[in-house]
């Protein structure tokens, strides 16, 4: 079960559902907005005996659409190998998921 949102609703509620249900959530990254929720989704997990899975997904970040389009376009040629690093800015655990 996929749960992932910037909202705290979004994350808890999906997540313990998904445990207590002994279903494997895939929570998305952060695993949670607050210390409280982390430890309650991390309990849930421990007692339905699942796993917990926290995803970092770069599906929706532009610069990964444009090089899938540019693949899909074969404006690069054939690809062989392709390496990413993306990192994130301090202020999206500290500022943006505040809640």
């Amino acid at each position: 079960m996929e749960c992932g949102s910037s909202s705290r609703l979004w994350r808890l509620a999906p997540a313990l559902k998904a445990a207590t249900s002994r279903r494997t959530p895939n929570v998305e990254k952060p695993l949670a907005t607050t210390v409280a929720d982390g430890g309650a989704i991390a309990a849930a997990v421990a007692k339905a005996g699942v796993r917990l899975m926290v995803n970092f997904s770069n599906r929706w970040q532009l610069p990964m659409i444009l090089a899938r389009e540019a693949v899909e376009k074969s404006e690069l040629g054939e690809p062989v190998y392709a390496y990413a690093r993306l990192s994130n800015t301090l202020s999206a655990p500290t500022e943006m998921l505040r809640g």
